[in-house]
């Protein structure tokens, strides 16, 4: 059987400095160095040093970072001892150059779980819960910074809630960057949460598995109380100046699925700063609501969405309100889209829309029917994808939407400048594969196992 990991392991590989001042931290009596990482913050200072948390270790602290390394690959490094996972309240970072490496982090009261404020820090490897009331944020790059954070990365951490009520559907990640990654990450199950507002410039979002987000006191629905769900939302009408900037945002290589709620929620609000969002080699599966555009120069390709939006019986949301929401510039391209209804899954007459080469049908069960009335040019309209292997249950861990070598979908793709490997880093060919997965690729789907990084 084919196994499709997505994060199974992720190792990052540091250049060895023998300079770098190494001390521990651990109960008393033990042989540490200190007692508490805060004690071992203060007594090192700023510098290339690296804290090593071992067990036993109790101190269960809210750990404030205000020291600083002294550059990319001469770190202030905090992390926890091979096969030892430290419990915290969670981390404040107001230094620069700092990385923190495996540590849980829970119960804690400052509204954020882990508080970037700092440029070119790291949080790999992290298992990051709040699970209390006053949880607002699980992850927050300082939104309010002047300057604006940059070369923050988050990587190889889980992220779970079981948090109700949150109000306002504060999302997992929040905040203002540049230049930032997110990768590589479990995120969710979730409640009452958005996962994704991130603004700034030029920031990537890429390999996650995030599923399991529901509302709070409903079965299978995603907005109550005037609240909503997405997995990704940017808007401008936060009253302020830092909502106002976000251009060239990268969502690619995700996996997400097991959501009642929507996919993406995108708006301009008048706000000339926002442009600019990349959707490409996602595997959507399974959500209730659909994706709402309205930021002009959105580009979705190569992606495969498997019964999205039935709710409003539609996958994608094209909105051109003259206002809050400007999708000027949209193009859906080489998209395979299945759906359970029988309707046109985004509006084709959206004005300044290009769309093609996208494979659109209407399943019944393990029949692929045309969509009534729908044509473009370059799509195919119904007929077997031949995916590798779907029973049209969509939790089904088993589940394989790459494509056979009798695909119908093999070739049939547009060439998108700048989009040579599929999700699983297999080369397009010319012309690429309609969807997510070139043929080639040699894996499937299943949820990530572990996602501890290897020290």
């Amino acid at each position: 059987m084919k196994q499709f990991i997505l994060v199974a392991l992720f190792v990052m590989v540091v250049p060895l400095n023998v300079w770098a001042t190494s001390v521990s931290v651990c109960n008393a009596g033990n042989g540490c160095t200190y007692t508490t990482i805060a004690s071992a913050l203060a007594g090192v200072g700023n510098g290339n040093h690296i804290i090593t948390v071992k067990a036993p270790y109790t101190g269960n602290e809210r750990v404030n970072i205000s020291t600083s390394g002294t550059g990319v690959g001469t770190e202030m490094t905090i992390k926890a001892d091979t096969g030892y996972t430290p419990v915290t309240k969670g981390f404040t970072v107001t230094g620069n150059y700092v990385i923190v490496n495996g540590f849980e982090m829970t119960a804690c009261t400052t509204g954020t779980c882990f508080y970037n404020n700092g440029n070119y820090v790291t949080a790999l490897n992290n298992y990051i819960h709040g699970d209390t009331a006053g949880t607002k944020w699980e992850v927050e790059i300082a939104y309010n910074a002047s300057p604006v954070k940059n070369n923050f990365t988050f990587s190889g951490n889980r992220v779970t809630s079981s948090v109700v009520n949150r109000g306002s559907d504060y999302p997992f990640i929040f905040g203002v960057c540049n230049n930032c990654t997110f990768s590589n990450n479990e995120l969710g199950p979730g409640i009452d949460v958005d996962v994704f507002r991130i603004w700034g410039n030029t920031n990537y979002i890429n390999g996650n598995y995030i599923h399991g987000f529901t509302q709070a006191g409903t079965t299978g629905a995603c907005q109550s109380a005037g609240s909503h769900m997405d997995i990704i939302q940017i808007f401008g009408d936060c009253g302020s100046a830092w909502c106002h900037t976000m251009s060239n945002l990268h969502f690619y290589n995700n996996f997400v699925t097991d959501s009642a709620c929507q996919m993406f929620n995108l708006s301009k609000d008048n706000q000339a700063g926002i442009s600019g969002v990349y959707l490409y080699d996602n595997l959507f599966v399974g959500f209730r609501l659909q994706g709402n555009t309205g930021i002009p120069d959105i580009r979705i390709t190569n992606n495969t969405f498997i019964d999205c939006g039935d709710s409003n019986k539609m996958a994608i949301n094209i909105i051109n309100d003259g206002g809050g929401f400007d999708s000027t510039g949209l193009a859906i391209q080489n998209n395979i889209i299945v759906q359970t209804w029988d309707q046109q899954p985004f509006n084709q007459s959206a004005p300044g829309l290009t769309h093609s080469n996208n494979y659109t049908a209407y399943r019944v069960g393990a029949t692929y029917n045309r969509i009534a009335g729908w044509s473009e040019t370059g799509g195919i309209n119904g007929g077997d994808p031949k995916f590798v292997r779907y029973s049209g249950n969509n939790s089904s861990a088993s589940n394989d939407f790459s494509l056979q070598l009798s695909s119908p979908l093999l070739g049939k793709g547009l060439v998108i400048p700048g989009l040579t490997t599929d999700r699983q880093g297999i080369l397009r060919a010319n012309p690429p594969s309609i969807g997510a997965y070139e043929y080639g690729n040699i894996q499937g789907i299943q949820s990530p196992k572990n996602l501890r990084i290897v020290n």
